[in-house]
């Protein structure tokens, strides 16, 4: 992305992880080239930064390489009938419920069940707690990811989650639909419950 061209008046600067809806961190990473950001990041930092997006897209996808068919991870697949109950003010019923008739309800509580499994990840496995950033948290499924104590996906899961997040806090009118908070919702519930089955199995062995 370096080597494409802004447009006239456009620069990248410090506001760039605000106007593109990512943390701090994951646009920090990206600029920097320590790993190939996924294609959703690449994208918004393009649009942020006046590049030419299909001349961003062909490098993306030369540098990303040829790609590996990949099993789908099965906690993102199954139908789960064990609902755990998880330390947050609102049910999963309810989020779902509150996708209808209170979007900022919704958004709000898919990001608080996601925020609070971080902190009890980041306190059993690490002995410590998430920083004050929105981006920790997603940091924080990202190192539980790599260390192998979560599953393929939780990052990605999590990272979507925080994008509606801090959009719905920075764009209010740009709230999503009702059918696009339902999935939002399903996809923080669905992560917090994988983690919280790890974390309850490790609490059993020790």
């Amino acid at each position: 992305m370096h080597v494409c061209t802004p447009r006239p008046g456009r620069r990248p600067g410090g506001n760039s992880p605000k106007r593109t809806g990512y943390g701090k961190s994951t646009i920090s990473e990206a600029l920097a080239g320590r790993r190939l950001p996924t294609w959703a990041v690449t994208e918004a930092l393009a649009t942020v930064l006046g590049a030419d997006q299909d001349e961003v897209r062909e490098l993306w996808v030369k540098a990303r390489g040829p790609v590996t068919a990949q099993a789908t991870p099965d906690w993102l697949t199954f139908v789960r009938s064990d609902i755990p109950e998880l330390a947050t003010g609102i049910s999963f019923v309810d989020a779902c419920a509150a996708a209808a008739n209170d979007p900022a309800k919704a958004i709000a509580s898919s990001w608080e069940v996601l925020r609070l499994t971080a902190g009890q990840i980041s306190h059993a496995f690490y002995n410590a707690i998430p920083g004050m950033w929105s981006s920790h948290i997603v940091d924080t499924f990202r190192r539980a990811e790599e260390d192998g104590r979560l599953p393929a996906g939780a990052a990605a899961v999590a990272n979507v989650v925080h994008y509606h997040h801090v959009g719905a806090n920075i764009r209010p009118p740009e709230i999503p639909s009702t059918p696009e908070l339902l999935q939002i919702v399903i996809l923080a519930y669905r992560l917090a419950w994988q983690a919280n089955d790890i974390l309850s199995k490790r609490t059993t062995q020790n």
